[in-house]
């Protein structure tokens, strides 16, 4: 017979390790490159990672995966950090340290692609991208999602909050000059996504484990 443990209790002091060591590489990467240069600058980023047309039609598919970890300035910087952290502290404890890795590194690769296509479609080839926001989006989709579905941990948070705080971000997104929206709701929807595929894989294991109880 087997033991069923209930794990639906936050632990207000949990570290996310992996949320913390991924700020820890946005924060390094930006001020490595301020210091060679200018990080407010598009062509200075152009040159050094961040997402462009030419770039991904020139054969540097890279930069679909490098621009997820830079920022114009220190401001861009710090607001996805500091979002980054107040929503990944609960849905890494909640998902883990590999799957929140995953969702994250997923979520903002598919921003990535779908602001290349839409760039692309609309032949804006003049624009520069980067900046953790769409892995950052993803983080609050599966966020939402899994807090809405009253999933394990996250059945103690406020679904309410969750939602009012991403809608918040959406309309700053929208109401803010230069920000990639594209990015930003695609990787929302990965996010979200990957979140429903965790609740799937989750209530199936339990349901596996109860019946072997």
């Amino acid at each position: 017979m087997s033991s069923y443990e209930r794990t639906d209790v936050l632990d207000h002091n949990y570290i996310p390790k992996m949320t913390v060591f991924l700020i820890a590489v946005n924060v390094i990467v930006w001020i490595v490159l301020e210091w060679m240069g200018n990080t407010e600058s598009a062509e200075f980023m152009m040159t050094h990672g961040a997402l462009t047309v030419d770039q991904v039609r020139g054969g540097n598919w890279y930069v679909l995966f490098t621009s997820m970890f830079l920022h114009f300035g220190y401001i861009h910087l710090f607001q996805n950090m500091f979002v980054l952290f107040f929503a990944s502290r609960y849905l890494e404890q909640e998902i883990g340290s590999l799957y929140y890795l995953l969702l994250y590194l997923l979520s903002g690769i598919v921003g990535n692609v779908c602001s290349y296509y839409v760039s692309l479609a609309g032949n804006d080839v003049l624009s520069v991208s980067a900046g953790a926001s769409g892995a950052v989006f993803g983080v609050l989709g599966a966020l939402v999602v899994l807090t809405l579905l009253k999933q394990g941990r996250l059945a103690w948070l406020g679904s309410r909050g969750m939602v009012i705080m991403a809608v918040l971000c959406v309309i700053q997104g929208f109401s803010t000059a230069g920000v990639n929206n594209v990015a930003h709701m695609s990787g929302m929807a990965c996010g979200a996504v990957m979140g429903l595929v965790y609740r799937f894989l989750n209530v199936f294991d339990s349901q596996n484990l109860r019946n072997r109880s």
